[in-house]
């Protein structure tokens, strides 16, 4: 039985085929591996996987060994690779499930091997180093003895080194290029000892698009993917002539028209007062389904192509929208994030709304929220 929550995201599948199509020609001769980590960005993980399986990408991108298991149960025969580090018992898990899994220390190389060996079969991994991001993989005066223990290991087949950029996405590139120097070097000196990994990979979705120099032999792209900016500061629009496109479309339905008398206030601390006799319409959406409680204030709808000021604070499950003395009613589409006749509101835009970045606008709405694939 079908999901009867009134909001929904309606994900265009051509529009996403597309998306990759223009990434694949924008880096080649590198490749693109698809992340679809957190829910696809919160369009779906499963649909997604399958879509970008059926396309045939080289390997699939994923934050955890249970997306990976997910997208195995699914039927997606794609290499995936686990970009997170991997407890002990997650080890053994994405090995059964014959993931790619990240190595990010010697820890986790000696958990790796013990797996391995236990199964009988060589483990498949990434190795990962630290350029500059802080957050995991090996400094990079310690890769070289690292990458030669690794592999010379009979339990490891090392598929995979990689990093990551911290500040692809700032105007000034100085940072990301130090970072890309770094590993420019360690790639370079691999080479030299016949230590040279299939597939070495740094660039992010604002990597790829800006930094020739960071593609290597693949690319990582996540929000760019979706047809999103990576910051509100990055013109996704400009950079790739408008080619990449959102595939995603946020909507809601009216639940309640009425009229609010001046003067009398709305929602939660009365933080908004009517100064005119106007109409109000209810929206079944609210933070439990992603929509930034921080948005008070600052947020818009469209309805009926006109865009509407969201007033009052934004509640659980509802909220408020002046719509004047326009005709709307109950039943009536709310779009979100998405456009309608000559308006559009985007999920950057919903970023600046709320304070945060496109990422976490996309990877918040809720798995209460059912996605629609179309097309």
């Amino acid at each position: 039985m079908g999901s009867t929550h009134p909001t929904w995201c309606a994900v265009d599948r051509r529009r996403l085929a597309a998306n990759l199509a223009v990434l694949a020609e924008t880096v080649a001769p590198a490749e693109v591996i698809p992340v679809i980590k957190a829910n696809a960005y919160g369009h779906g993980l499963i649909e997604a996987g399958r879509l970008f399986d059926q396309v045939g990408v080289s390997r699939l991108a994923v934050a955890h060994v249970g997306e990976g298991r997910e997208l195995r149960r699914a039927g997606v025969g794609a290499p995936i690779l686990v970009m997170g580090a991997s407890l002990p018992g997650q080890i053994e898990e994405g090995l059964a499930a014959s993931l790619e899994l990240t190595v990010a220390s010697e820890q986790g190389l000696e958990a790796t091997e013990r797996a391995a060996e236990l199964r009988g079969e060589p483990a498949v991994v990434h190795l990962k180093v630290d350029t500059g991001m802080g957050r995991l993989g090996v400094a990079v005066d310690d890769a070289p003895d690292f990458m030669a223990r690794a592999w010379e290991s009979p339990w490891l087949r090392v598929q995979g080194l990689f990093s990551h950029l911290a500040c692809a996405d700032d105007p000034d590139p100085e940072s990301a290029l130090h970072q890309v120097r770094l590993f420019t070097s360690l790639v370079d000196w691999a080479q030299g000892e016949g230590m040279r990994p299939p597939v070495v990979h740094l660039a992010n979705s604002a990597g790829a698009l800006r930094i020739v120099e960071a593609r290597f032999d693949a690319v990582r792209t996540g929000i760019a993917l979706y047809g999103v900016s990576p910051d509100v500061g990055f013109d996704l629009e400009e950079m790739t002539g408008g080619r990449l496109r959102p595939a995603l479309t946020w909507v809601s339905r009216v639940t309640h028209v009425k009229t609010q008398p001046a003067g009398r206030p709305v929602s939660y601390g009365w933080r908004w007062v009517s100064s005119r006799d106007t109409r109000l319409a209810t929206v079944a959406v609210g933070y439990a389904d992603g929509y930034h409680r921080f948005s008070t204030g600052r947020a818009e709808v469209l309805i009926g192509g006109l865009r509407h000021p969201v007033v009052g604070t934004i509640c659980m499950d509802q909220l408020v929208v002046d719509v004047g003395e326009h005709e709307v009613s109950v039943g009536d589409e709310v779009v979100l994030i998405g456009g309608e006749g000559t308006e559009a509101i985007s999920a950057e835009t919903m970023s600046e709304w709320a304070g945060t970045i496109p990422y976490e606008v996309l990877t918040s709405i809720s798995s209460r929220v059912p996605r629609r694939w179309v097309r």
